[in-house]
């Protein structure tokens, strides 16, 4: 019987084609897990309130995953990102558990009572979106879901890639009663000025109906004595022209966009250069713009 030889030899390694994946672009602020979902967020926020004893205990991911139902991998990154806003709390083992504020939240959500979302606002009105947001809405009275998600986009600097995640952090921003859509125009427009510090009071607890109303009138006057003016559109456009002439002699430039000031300029100093003109000159344009 003759022998067989089988032909062993492999293709040119240069004729195979490997698929390559792209470098992660880097946000300036933490953006939601990808590939997940806001109600994904919320199920293992659940999960570790639960598996933490509501806040009792540090627990690790993968003792949430079975309570929340999700894939361990999904909520090592779900969790990453609730602790990086300061959402939960992280100790040197890499365990977690809720603050007290995400406790509060779901003891008043098992109720069903409206007050829950207060709560959960209160911790996301101290993120970097939260800030931000409460900031940009006090330039811009309403904004579109597309203007919206620009502004957050720029600032965290993501790109068309991250259109999902920034979607989520809206959605976070409407759950915890930050903002909310108009019925007519379908823009969105900031619901109250947070105070991250200030207590909100439990639904369970019985109120005088009276001293209620009274409590929220003052708070309202007080809103509206603090409240800042929002410049209006010729206003801006007056401040912009302005600064414009001032920043010619220094050969800079400014940007007016959304209700905000962007400017360039360059200052080149030597020993005649006189610094304290320059120095007026910013402290010029800083008047005017602010």
């Amino acid at each position: 019987m003759a022998d067989t030889q089988t032909d062993t030899k492999l293709k040119p390694e240069s004729n195979v084609k490997k698929k390559t994946r792209g470098p992660t672009k880097q946000t300036k602020f933490p953006l939601p897990a990808s590939h997940t979902s806001f109600d994904y967020h919320i199920k293992v926020l659940k999960g570790l309130s639960v598996a933490s004893n509501k806040g009792t205990n540090f627990t690790l991911f993968s003792e949430v995953a079975p309570i929340a139902g999700i894939h361990h991998d999904t909520v090592s990154k779900v969790l990453k990102f609730f602790y990086d806003i300061s959402i939960i709390d992280r100790d040197k083992r890499g365990s977690y558990k809720p603050k007290p504020e995400v406790i509060d939240f779901f003891n008043e959500l098992e109720w069903g009572e409206s007050v829950a979302g207060k709560h959960f606002g209160k911790l996301i009105a101290k993120t970097w979106f939260g800030e931000y947001t409460l900031q940009l809405f006090k330039m811009n009275k309403e904004l579109s879901k597309e203007g919206l998600i620009k502004n957050l986009g720029r600032y965290s600097l993501a790109d068309q890639s991250n259109h999902a995640e920034l979607l989520i952090i809206i959605k976070f921003l409407e759950y915890g009663q930050i903002i909310k859509t108009d019925e007519k125009s379908g823009n969105y427009h900031l619901i109250s000025d947070i105070d991250p510090s200030a207590k909100i009071e439990s639904s369970t607890k019985s109120v005088d109906p009276s001293q209620k109303s009274e409590e929220e009138m003052s708070i309202s006057s007080v809103k509206k004595e603090m409240a800042p003016h929002a410049p209006s559109e010729n206003e801006l456009t007056d401040r912009y022209n302005i600064a414009d002439e001032v920043l010619r002699e220094q050969q800079g430039a400014i940007q007016l966009h959304e209700g905000f000031f962007s400017i360039q300029f360059n200052v080149s100093i030597n020993e005649d250069t006189d610094v304290e003109k320059i120095r007026e000159k910013i402290l010029r344009l800083k008047q005017i713009l602010q």
